[in-house]
């Protein structure tokens, strides 16, 4: 590619992948010319917070939004997704719903993206310290992004799929959102998870006041939350547990577990996680607790099932997900249809 121009409108993580994926892209010489411009002060004339802004070669103008879930509902914000949509070529979208996208004006223009995490690697100007920061709030926060991107470059997450021979690990660490109903739900995947597997399965919420008072049973200690702490033993667990995340989206511990060639078991997933990842084959699904014990055990006593998922997780990683990967695959749609 010989130019491309980056327009970001917020310091929002989400956006980290796109920004890794260009800058390795320009790294291994496929992009001659890239520019990275920040407009924070024109992020209220954007439909969201999450989108980052492309003009390629001067004259295709894609959009990459990495937003949790989809917006169109009400009225207002469908308008101001379609007033932005019409000004682009392209439109990449991380919550992707095809019959949802229908109510737009421009759905044509619409294309599944993938899945998001929160990863970055060397000059990702997201998680450097921003010393040009014309406020203290910003400058912080700049800091700390800083301080939790040193453990999320790309190589952090990967793992190459380990074939498991005994006792699968299991991993399913969590959060508490103040909503009581999804809430509980989580609390009780976590007993029945820490009641069936025991020592051979880590399960539970980060410590927090609202899970301290309701759910001490359920609380894990600090130590094993922190981040860097919790990549290491996802990275040594067979079989990863997530949930839906905010707005019914996928959260980023399903591109985690990808990226670590896991086996992987889900809360039902309303949007679509790109068309070469399937159900029952890169991933389980499940809808109540008990089905969650139902699927974990399909992995435990399958140890084909479990380490076939790892190797196509693996494959999938290499050819969809990795930051640079995702980018590339988007500029050939682009290429397909321009």
């Amino acid at each position: 590619m010989d130019s491309v121009i980056i327009k970001i409108y917020s310091r929002e993580q989400h956006i980290s992948q796109i920004l890794t994926g260009f800058i390795i892209l320009k790294q291994e010489g496929k992009i001659n010319n890239l520019i990275i411009e920040k407009h924070y002060n024109a992020v209220c004339n954007m439909p969201n917070e999450h989108i980052v802004e492309v003009v390629l070669n001067r004259e295709i103008i894609i959009a990459y939004d990495v937003h949790d879930g989809y917006y169109f509902y009400k009225k207002e914000e469908k308008a101001k997704y379609d007033n932005y949509i019409e000004k682009v070529d392209f439109y990449f979208q991380r919550s992707y719903n095809e019959s949802e996208n229908k109510l737009l004006n421009e759905p044509d223009k619409i294309f599944p993206l993938g899945l998001n995490y929160f990863v970055s690697c060397n000059n990702n100007p997201l998680t450097k310290i921003d010393f040009q920061s014309k406020n203290i709030h910003d400058f912080l926060a700049s800091i700390q992004r800083r301080i939790a991107g040193r453990n999320l470059y790309v190589e952090n997450f990967e793992k190459d799929p380990s074939k498991t021979k005994n006792i699968p690990k299991i991993i399913f660490i969590t959060r508490t959102w103040g909503d009581r109903k999804l809430d509980d739900f989580r609390a009780d995947c976590i007993r029945k998870l820490k009641k069936e597997y025991g020592s051979s399965c880590v399960a539970g919420f980060k410590a927090t006041k609202d899970t301290l008072v309701n759910y001490p049973d359920c609380v894990l200690p600090k130590k094993i939350t922190k981040k860097s702490n919790y990549l290491k033993l996802m990275r040594e667990s067979d079989i990863c547990i997530t949930t839906t995340g905010l707005h019914r989206s996928i959260g980023w511990k399903f591109a985690e577990y990808i990226a670590a060639s896991k086996a992987i078991v889900t809360e039902k997933l309303n949007y679509s996680p790109g068309a070469s990842l399937k159900v029952n084959e890169n991933f389980l699904e499940f809808e109540t607790s008990e089905e969650l014990i139902k699927q974990v055990k399909k992995l435990v006593n399958n140890k084909k099932l479990l380490n076939n998922m790892k190797v196509l997780n693996s494959i999938y990683y290499k050819g969809y997900l990795k930051p640079e990967i995702i980018i590339w695959n988007s500029f050939k749609k682009v290429l397909e249809k321009f």
